[in-house]
């Protein structure tokens, strides 16, 4: 039976669960390998990256991901004619209420929720309001 290692490369780097791992040369000496997240609702814990020396990782310990502990939401953008209040900025259970400007019209719901780093629903949009003739 022939080992798969090259001579001088490093045995590979066991990979927790939605870690993603790209190397500049595979397992051989000298190859360069970085980590991510598999998606954004985990966070990389340990060093990105990682080098392969004479056999031997360059860290003793490997990355991992971590489920997304923040409870901040994202920025709401919003354009002129709309006003937005919230009630404890973007962090988590603060709800935001959006209200128009004279000669718009809310295009959506009036109040959104931060639950856990996202929103509850789309944040709404004003539309200059149709005059009746």
């Amino acid at each position: 039976m022939t080992s798969s290692i090259p001579v001088g490369g490093c045995s590979p780097v066991p990979l927790g669960q939605n870690v993603e791992q790209s190397c500049t040369d595979g397992i051989s000496s000298g190859s360069e390998c970085t980590f991510s997240c598999s998606t954004s609702t985990f966070t990389l814990s340990g060093t990105p990256k990682l080098t392969c020396n004479d056999g031997l990782w360059s860290e003793s310990s490997y990355p991992y991901c971590t489920v997304q502990t923040s409870s901040v939401c994202p920025s709401i953008t919003t354009g002129p004619a709309i006003q937005m209040s919230c009630t404890d900025d973007f962090n988590d259970n603060s709800i935001c209420s959006f209200t128009c400007a004279d000669g718009y019209a809310l295009s959506g719901p009036d109040t959104v929720t931060c639950l856990q780093a996202y929103w509850n629903q789309v944040a709404p949009e004003c539309l200059a309001a149709r005059k009746i003739t």
